[in-house]
């Protein structure tokens, strides 16, 4: 791990965790659904960071919280049409 990268996860722990998330999403030895569970987390929480740095309270938010999606992918001037698809898959995820 470089410096650069230690520096901006010790300053954004969210990151730290996506990355770990991501790291952990990619290990044949858990089940599938446990491996699409980590992704969809390791993405939620690039969207709570983002969120978080565009001026959004995320402290005390229930997890997931949908608007943290929507704020995310806003920010990301992310098309209607991702955002049409993005916040349904959040919602289901919340139920797996």
């Amino acid at each position: 791990m470089t410096q650069d990268r230690r520096s901006i996860e010790s300053r954004r722990p969210r990151l730290r965790t996506s990355a770990l998330f991501l790291r952990d999403s990619k290990n044949e030895e858990i089940s599938l659904h446990t491996r699409i569970r980590l992704a969809f987390e390791c993405i939620y929480f690039c969207c709570v960071e983002i969120a978080a740095s565009s001026g959004m309270s995320v402290e005390t938010l229930e997890h997931p919280c949908y608007e943290v999606v929507d704020v995310a992918l806003t920010n990301l001037d992310a098309p209607i049409e991702d955002r049409l698809t993005d916040l349904p898959l959040a919602q289901m995820t919340a139920f797996a």
